[in-house]
């Protein structure tokens, strides 16, 4: 299990590989005290984790909505703790628009509003295709909030080219269970739940029901009977019925 830690983290934390963690999180101020656990990795609270059924368009806007509610009331809990208001300036969310304002205003400023306009639309698509990718990290997981992660808590896609070229970060659960090994100790973890090429997945992801029927709900079956615990595969059930999907855990 990951112990916490009794130092300040910075940029080694298990939350840095968390795409939540793409904005200013509270973990660059504070000890890191197990964060996933905190942010309810693979739980109904981590708008990090796609439930099963949901599409990739739906999910790049509402996790993008999630990132930014969990940092503001994450930074409001530890303001509030050192005797301010969550608006006071001391809040880190402060500085996303000041610096998406800043790049867009420059931009606006040396080359003129076209400029300004498509620098606005880089960075929005920049971010989509950011959380495109990160669909396919923890899609349809189940942990039971308050378990500890284990190593069927994230996809891993280990990929010849994949790997390389996003650092690691398809080398998952590693991220999750110790955030403080650098990219490049990290080892596959060839026993732990597995999908295709992740470029394969996001160009299946693009046709959902593509992605659906031949990806997502075989690998997911897989999971559901040789990952998950058995608390996990209650709600593993619940989850495929809300989805609409067969409810092979009942055949098994």
């Amino acid at each position: 299990n990951p112990q916490a830690s009794t130092y300040p983290t910075f940029g080694s934390s298990p939350g840095v590989m968390h795409r939540a963690c793409l904005q200013p999180k509270t973990e660059i101020l504070t000890p890191d005290q197990q964060r996933d656990e905190l942010y309810g990795l693979d739980t109904q609270k981590d708008s990090d984790t796609p439930p099963r059924g949901q599409t990739i368009y739906s999910f790049v806007l509402s996790a993008t909505w999630g990132s930014y509610r969990d940092t503001w009331e994450k930074q409001g809990e530890m303001l509030s703790r050192m005797g301010y208001s969550t608006w006071s300036w001391r809040n880190a969310m402060w500085l996303l628009p000041i610096l998406l304002g800043t790049i867009v205003g420059g931009a606006t400023l040396l080359a003129g509003p076209v400029a300004g306009i498509a620098t606005a639309v880089a960075i929005f698509l920049a971010k989509m295709l950011i959380e495109g990718f990160n669909y396919f990290q923890h899609y349809g997981l189940i942990r039971i909030e308050g378990e500890p992660i284990a190593k069927h808590h994230a996809w891993n896609h280990l990929g010849m080219i994949s790997r390389p070229i996003g650092v690691e970060i398809t080398n998952h659960i590693n991220h999750h269970l110790d955030g403080h090994t650098p990219f490049y100790e990290l080892q596959p973890e060839c026993d732990a739940p597995q999908m295709p090429s992740l470029f394969l997945c996001f160009l299946c992801g693009l046709v959902p029901p593509i992605w659906h029927r031949f990806i997502a709900q075989p690998r997911l079956k897989d999971w559901d009977t040789r990952f998950a615990s058995p608390g996990e595969r209650k709600l593993a059930d619940a989850a495929n019925a809300q989805a609409g999907w067969p409810q092979w855990l009942a055949t098994a």
